[in-house]
């Protein structure tokens, strides 16, 4: 199995580039790191705040266990977290050919591995106004609790994102307003 990670600040595009290399890449499958967030619960009982932009928000040990069981197994339960509701369940996942993980820190979280990675790469402000439209549309946040995420922890923690630009093989820029990608370009760097 081949893995594939997908880093970049929150809504840099990695989420949109996994699932259009996914249309590309026969016998892929995808798996987000949001999949492996911990509770609300958990966080604010552990570190006394929830901080969903900080690698500690997210399980690594669940999250190797799975990927080490998937590279010995064909099926594997791995969390489906609906970040909506904030519940998580269990789903069977099938070993495919190419595996990509996108995630903030998704290079980070499988450095254990033999990985081929991608950084989406975004200035700050124009990522922080992509995540504003997302979540107002998507996740039916207003935009005071957008703000007060962004000023008290995705601002935070995005050198630790960023910092990762650095250990990954591909850097792609995703400045442009309509967030498109070149996808012939990107699966080149990858047949290559």
């Amino acid at each position: 199995m081949k893995i594939i990670t997908i880093s970049g600040l929150s809504g840099s595009g990695k989420t949109k580039l996994a699932y259009e290399l996914k249309e590309y890449i026969k016998y892929s499958e995808i798996i987000s790191l949001d999949n492996y967030s911990y509770s609300e619960e958990y966080l604010n009982q552990k570190y006394n705040e929830v901080d969903f932009s900080s690698p500690l928000a997210f399980n690594k040990t669940l999250f190797n266990e799975n990927i080490t069981s998937l590279q010995q197994n064909s099926l594997v339960k791995i969390p489906q977290f609906d970040i909506n509701t904030k519940v998580s369940k269990n789903i069977r996942f099938k070993k495919p050919k190419i595996l990509l993980v996108e995630g903030m820190f998704a290079q980070i979280f499988s450095e254990n591995f033999q990985t081929l990675d991608i950084y989406v790469n975004i200035d700050l402000d124009i990522a922080l106004i992509r995540k504003i439209k997302r979540d107002i549309k998507e996740r039916n946040r207003d935009i005071e609790f957008i703000i007060n995420e962004h000023l008290n922890s995705t601002r935070k923690n995005s050198k630790l994102v960023i910092e990762q630009k650095e250990k990954c093989l591909f850097n792609i820029d995703n400045n442009k307003s309509d967030n498109n990608f070149n996808l012939e370009n990107i699966l080149n760097l990858i047949n290559e």
